[in-house]
């Protein structure tokens, strides 16, 4: 059976949760939990729907770098705490212009 012939609104509905650039970490996960369970327990699911779109979905899903995690990033920048200070502002020197130019690239397509 295919992903498409199941039809299944909320199933597309966490989709756009997993990739959306406004979606905090923990929707995206819980958006990920939601959708394995509902296609596993899909009438006449089959697995091979499942080793497919959950490669997929951990590409396009935003779980590294993701808005709720850049309020710690900069806390570590601005305190050196850990003496993590020099990475958190490399990272965010090279993510930030990554996010803006995605949200661009959206906006004006």
């Amino acid at each position: 059976m295919k992903f498409a012939k199941l039809h299944d609104r909320r199933c597309y509905q966490l989709i756009r949760f997993c990739f959306s650039p406004d979606s905090d970490y923990r929707t995206v996960v819980k958006a990920l939990k939601e959708i394995k369970k509902r296609i596993t327990e899909a009438p006449g699911s089959a697995m091979t729907i499942m080793e497919t779109l959950t490669p997929l979905l951990y590409r396009v899903s935003q779980l590294i770098y993701n808005k709720s995690h850049v309020p710690h990033i900069v806390e570590f920048s601005r305190t050196d705490e850990y003496s993590l200070g020099a990475v958190a502002h490399e990272v965010l020197k090279v993510f930030i212009p990554m996010v803006e130019r995605f949200r661009y690239s959206l906006i004006f397509k």
